[in-house]
């Protein structure tokens, strides 16, 4: 594993690189002068936290590029130079004033890691879908009211974070991604889920906590790996049968819904740990018939 070596004193957040050379260290470049000088030799190149508003379009010459961080800037735009980079496998975007992503990031077929949060997100162009190769995507943050269908061609996907947008839905396409094991889809004004998620079989959390769901898919009972559900804050009265079918989950989170019993399936969770029934309308006493039918299960109402 290498180790990230830092010019100009910027501080980076800890990311493991890895080079071409056994136990080779990646220099960190922070002076586009000098990288450019040494651009057949750069990997990884970071202009973190420097308020910039514009982006010299000579960092396309990095053309060896794997490694870019442009958290923290003013960026309302990244010049088209930028879709020369096609070596790059990290990209971070956060922090900046972007309200579109450039369709040229088709052209970045390596990239795995793609952080674009706390921008002013609008949309994502159709083109995202051509990053085949991207296991993390974070457009958290953001002012978006819809995903693209085109996300459902991202076979690689395992982190999938899109919340504090203005969703209100989620296209049926998602349900290809099957290799997703988180999806963050709190804070955001999102009424229900597709009918079929039966697709995410490698899902091990869901956060769609403080939307205005009434009803969750049935489809959501195949979810075999699932351990981790937070559906708080919504606007719940139940949840499926199907349910029951959820061995794997080890805490659910049902606080602040509309719940006025204990949903049957709950009895039949073989690994629950954890459950939260705050905030619904829920008798004492079925709460307490509850802790003696589970006396292992961790209830807070």
């Amino acid at each position: 594993m290498a180790v990230v070596l830092l010019l100009g004193g910027n501080c980076l957040f800890a990311q493991t690189q890895h080079s071409g050379k056994k136990n080779a260290p990646v220099i960190t470049y922070s002076d586009l002068d000098v990288a450019l000088e040494h651009k057949e030799k750069v990997e990884s190149f970071s202009y973190r936290l420097n308020e910039l508003e514009f982006l010299n379009p000579a960092l396309g010459e990095l053309e060896h590029l794997k490694f870019l961080d442009l958290k923290g800037n003013a960026l309302f735009h990244l010049p088209v130079s930028l879709g020369r980079l096609v070596a790059l496998e990290s990209c971070i975007l956060s922090e900046n004033k972007l309200a579109k992503v450039p369709t040229y990031v088709s052209n970045w077929k390596s990239l795995k890691f793609l952080q674009l949060d706390e921008n002013q997100l609008v949309d994502l162009p159709s083109e995202i879908g051509g990053l085949k190769a991207l296991e993390f995507l974070d457009v958290s943050w953001n002012q978006l009211s819809y995903i693209n269908t085109s996300i459902g061609d991202l076979g690689h996907l395992k982190y999938l974070g899109a919340d504090h947008n203005a969703l209100y839905s989620l296209p049926p396409e998602v349900n290809n991604l099957s290799r997703l094991e988180i999806l963050q889809l709190s804070y955001n004004r999102i009424s229900y889920l597709p009918d079929a998620v039966e697709g995410w079989q490698s899902l091990q959390e869901l956060h769609v906590n403080h939307n205005q769901i009434k009803a969750l898919p049935k489809s959501m009972g195949d979810l075999s790996k699932l351990k981790v559900l937070d559906v708080s804050f919504n606007q719940l009265t139940e949840i499926p049968k199907a349910f029951k079918k959820l061995d794997a989950l080890e805490s659910l989170n049902l606080a602040h819904n509309e719940l006025t019993e204990i949903p049957k399936a709950i009895y039949k969770m073989k690994n629950l740990k954890t459950l939260l029934l705050l905030g619904n309308d829920i008798g004492s006493k079925e709460i307490e018939k509850l802790k003696r039918k589970l006396p292992n299960l961790r209830v807070i109402a």
